[in-house]
């Protein structure tokens, strides 16, 4: 596939120059290769994996949902208690899975 049918195919250009603005922060790559591989997880749980406090991961968060690279989704698990949950948008995956395999 060429490169103009690649980027008429998907808003790649765009994608890449948010992803390289995210780029310079170890935790935010982090967050996107477990989102990758394991999402959606919890604030908690992506904590545990990183090691890191809260606040630095929410932080991070917020940063990548600004940035429209992952959605926080609340779930509901009883009257009182609600987790929220956060994964990489679907757009975003298929097209990060794509400039992937057409690099390696």
């Amino acid at each position: 596939m060429s490169d103009e049918e690649f980027q008429g195919r998907c808003n790649c250009r765009s994608l890449v120059i948010r992803l390289f603005s995210l780029l310079n922060d170890d935790v935010r790559v982090s967050i996107i290769v477990i989102l990758m591989n394991d999402g959606p997880l919890s604030l908690r749980s992506l904590a545990r994996r990183l090691r890191i406090n809260h606040k630095k991961l929410s932080r991070n968060l917020k940063r990548l949902i600004a940035t429209n690279f992952i959605e926080e989704m609340q779930v509901r698990v009883s009257n009182s208690r609600v987790y929220k949950v956060y994964f990489i948008k679907p757009e975003v995956k298929e097209t990060l899975e794509r400039i992937i395999k057409e690099k390696y």
